[in-house]
């Protein structure tokens, strides 16, 4: 607890205040290790060594709340956590060395800490609105957790992973915000949560390659014709130009059929090429 005593010399108020606004005082973050339970009120903190939620017992973070670890260390989670941040407050999960100003650190790597682990025990798991950030594995689940909910959370810079269910790696793309069930999700004797975790994953994203395929095939085509006509319509105006009179109404035809048929490849050139710059802001 920080102790502040009241000054009674009135010399020394100025320079009080002028420290006060001067120099900005950072604080320092709350240590954690070992075995943890209970609700953290918002802070930061600083993870030096594994944390261990047991079997039966819960971990929650207030909203706002960041939690950075050292090397090597860890969540590890046999009981419950839930976590629930805000749309303005999320909860972040990250290195020792993600660091805002005014002491920023620019060394944030992934694989700087192991990750969340939850484990076989483990009961409810509740996850909205976090990140996780910088880790090896980001988030590993057991594949027999019973009551899981993630919501709108977001993985960057994760060095192997950014989320595993059992033995597979859920595809999951940085800073999308990926969801899986309700709010309280209790999958029914032999539901297979990790068909579930890939299909909710790719919803956003599975039309991205056909659409773009589609749209550059249509450039190319579009590209193709506009350039291939235009080319002949050139050339039938020059026949057109040189021809006696007999024969100019066949190739004026033919110049107009070729012109129309540029003005069309143009146009889906263009469409094919807008539609597939678009795709890319996906």
């Amino acid at each position: 607890m920080i102790k502040i005593k009241l000054f009674h010399n009135k010399s020394l108020i100025p320079a009080v205040f002028f420290l006060a606004f001067s120099a900005p005082v950072a604080a320092e973050d709350i240590e954690l290790s070992g075995e943890q339970d209970g609700t953290y009120e918002k802070a930061e903190y600083l993870v030096k060594e594994n944390i261990v939620v047991n079997e039966g017992r819960t971990l929650s973070f207030a909203p706002g709340s960041i939690i950075r670890f050292n090397r090597f260390a860890g969540l590890i989670v046999e009981g419950n956590l839930v976590c629930t941040g805000g749309v303005t407050e999320p909860i972040v999960f990250t290195s020792a060395h993600d660091r805002p100003a005014p002491e920023r650190d620019d060394n944030a790597q992934p694989f700087d800490w192991n990750g969340i682990e939850i484990t076989g025990t483990a009961d409810s798991i509740a996850l909205a609105y976090a990140r996780i950030s910088y880790s090896t594995f980001g988030l590993k689940i057991s594949d027999t957790i019973s009551h899981l909910s993630l919501k709108n959370l977001v993985f960057n810079d994760n060095g192997n992973a950014n989320l595993t269910i059992g033995d597979s790696i859920v595809d999951i793309e940085d800073r999308t915000p990926f969801s899986l069930g309700p709010d309280t999700l209790s999958p029914a004797p032999g539901t297979d949560i990790l068909s579930t975790a890939k299909d909710t994953s790719s919803q956003k994203i599975t039309w991205r390659t056909p659409a773009r395929i589609g749209l550059g095939a249509a450039a190319l085509v579009g590209g193709s014709l506009w350039v291939g006509f235009h080319a002949r319509a050139l050339s039938i105006q020059e026949d057109y130009e040189n021809a006696g009179t007999g024969q100019a109404d066949r190739y004026r035809k033919d110049r107009d059929q070729a012109v129309r048929v540029r003005n069309v490849g143009a146009a889906v050139f263009g469409t094919g090429v807008a539609g597939f710059t678009v795709t890319l802001f996906f």
